[in-house]
């Protein structure tokens, strides 16, 4: 992960923006300390093609990467959607 990231990276197109290494991240605190030291196997190409993963080759939520214009345009706008609802007055 020793690639320097800038905010502008995050809006061109790439396949993998950065691969994360457990070794490199912060340690954590006691009971997950033990984290840094396990290695993470790279996604198979039928994973990738499958799922989104752009930001740094891994799968948290699942989300599959959009076919259309169409799909990918509702997914912003669920994730929006969501967005707004976390700061809205009365769920604050």
């Amino acid at each position: 992960m020793n690639k320097s990231l800038r905010p502008s990276d995050i809006s061109k197109p790439s396949k993998r923006l950065v691969h994360i290494e457990p070794g490199e991240l912060t340690p954590l605190p006691p009971p997950y300390e033990d984290f840094n030291k396990v290695t993470i196997p790279e996604l198979k190409p039928e994973r990738v093609a499958a799922v989104e993963t752009s930001l740094d080759d891994t799968i948290a939520i699942g989300i599959p990467k959009p076919k259309s214009k169409e799909e990918e345009e509702r997914y912003i706008q669920a994730f929006l959607s969501g967005l707004r609802k976390l700061v809205e007055k009365e769920n604050n």
